[in-house]
């Protein structure tokens, strides 16, 4: 009888002790989802209990997770950032950090606990993107002068809602249309309520987008949608008759922005970066060598957005042919810019980052820090498609396709997984999605 009795309390500790590890950490991540706009204090200590948490996987490993595909990715990217700091330790001492850092990469991987904490969920992309759109919407409100905001955003002024710059909350705001319009347009029936939800979030974040008047958003979301169509259509959805009322207005709406303020003044850079590299064209520089053809480049490129843009890029190639496979360690994007002889001391000092995520890859990790980036990616997109014939896989995956492909574009204009905004939006997208293919298969 004392047998059964201790057995009985034994199981209900078990089940109490799991049921409090189960909601602590939802309860955690739903926290890193509301706070990074509103807390970054709060945000960050959320950041580390979930470092933890990843920890506490690899020891217990649960169903083998040591030996998840992304987890093994993990340990690739860990050591390939050892492998460069130690390589230019020994060939450029005085360009190497003391000690290797592994945050660059290691940071992106923070999806990993994030999914394994949600995996018993049905539906956990809802309760993250409703989460964080409380806290994105609120972060804005208290961060920045709210009113005036939309006041010069309505008179066709560039504004940024406190947050960095323009570009952050517009790339947010992109995420948010991209969530919205394929659960309103393209996905399974909806209740009144989340119809109109959905419809309420699609204006604002179009709101938001043209507010922010940010060209890489617009090209993203346009190629995201273009490349995305192909696949919604085989997969055997189909439109409602509204979305082409909303085309209509969209396509309206962006036409009516190319002449308002400070866009329009800002479309001219490209033509000012034209003009000039017309003029590089039709002079003679076939005599020098290359790195002095891109000396030429850099200096004689408009040094508009654009063109700052270009001048970062060509100046990355010299130290990338350098050091083509494992790059010049962490520090590597603002060496670049720092060492350079072409740019002013007024140009180092605004900027500390090459504005292409994947350029900074390459010259701090080089092909084989590129590669695990990408293969990433790849392995994250192979799951969901394992899986897309299973329960709600189909919408995941079509989700996460669209979310890849706006980031992948994105990032080639801003580096945005190196800042906080970029690595939060792609660890909870990431982790969310991932999550479902974990409930699904690992069992």
């Amino acid at each position: 009888m004392l047998d059964n009795i201790s057995a009985v309390f034994y199981s209900r500790i078990r089940k109490f002790k799991n049921f409090f590890q189960d909601k602590s950490i939802l309860c955690l991540i739903l926290i890193y989802s509301f706070s990074p706009f509103v807390s970054k204090s709060l945000s960050s200590i959320a950041q580390g209990c979930l470092g933890c948490f990843f920890f506490y996987l690899l020891i217990k490993n649960p169903c083998f997770f040591r030996k998840e595909k992304m987890t093994r990715l993990f340990f690739i990217a860990m050591l390939t950032q050892v492998i460069s700091w130690f390589l230019v330790l020994i060939s450029n001492p005085e360009l190497s950090s003391k000690l290797p850092s592994v945050d660059r990469l290691g940071k992106l991987f923070l999806f990993i606990p994030i999914a394994w904490g949600l995996k018993k969920y049905e539906n956990p992309l809802k309760y993250v993107f409703l989460i964080s759109l409380c806290g994105f919407f609120i972060g804005i409100i208290i961060n920045s002068d709210f009113l005036f905001e939309i006041s010069s955003a309505i008179k066709g002024e560039r504004v940024y809602f406190g947050i960095r710059n323009a570009q952050h909350p517009s790339m947010i705001f992109g995420l948010i249309f991209i969530i919205s319009f394929l659960n309103l347009f393209v996905f399974g029936k909806l209740e009144k309520k989340a119809v109109f939800f959905l419809a309420v979030i699609l204006f604002l974040s179009f709101c938001g987008l043209i507010f922010t008047q940010t060209r890489q958003s617009y090209l993203a979301l346009i190629i995201c949608f273009v490349v995305t169509f192909p696949i919604i259509f085989k997969s055997g959805y189909k439109f409602k008759k509204i979305f082409l009322i909303f085309l209509v207005i969209v396509i309206s709406a962006f036409i009516f922005k190319l002449n308002m303020g400070d866009f329009s003044e800002r479309t001219g850079d490209i033509k000012a970066v034209w003009i000039s590299l017309q003029k590089i064209w039709h002079k003679d520089t076939q005599n020098i060598n290359f790195e002095e053809k891109i000396d030429f480049y850099v200096n004689n490129i408009a040094s508009t957005s654009t063109g700052i843009r270009l001048k970062s890029w060509l100046e990355s190639v010299k130290w990338i042919i350098h050091k083509p496979f494992f790059g010049w360690g962490s520090q590597a994007r603002k060496l670049v810019i720092k060492k350079s002889d072409n740019f002013t001391n007024d140009f180092k000092n605004e900027y500390g980052h090459l504005h292409n995520y994947f350029i900074e890859v390459l010259v701090s990790y080089g092909v084989c820090g590129l590669f695990i980036i990408l293969l990433m990616y790849w392995i994250f997109l192979g799951s969901l498609y394992k899986v897309r014939n299973i329960g709600n896989g189909k919408n995941i995956f079509v989700t996460g396709f669209c979310f890849v492909v706006y980031w992948i574009v994105i990032n080639n204009f801003e580096s945005f997984n190196s800042f906080w905004t970029g690595v939060f939006a792609h660890n909870i997208f990431l982790g969310a999605l991932y999550s479902r293919y974990l409930n699904l298969k690992v069992k």
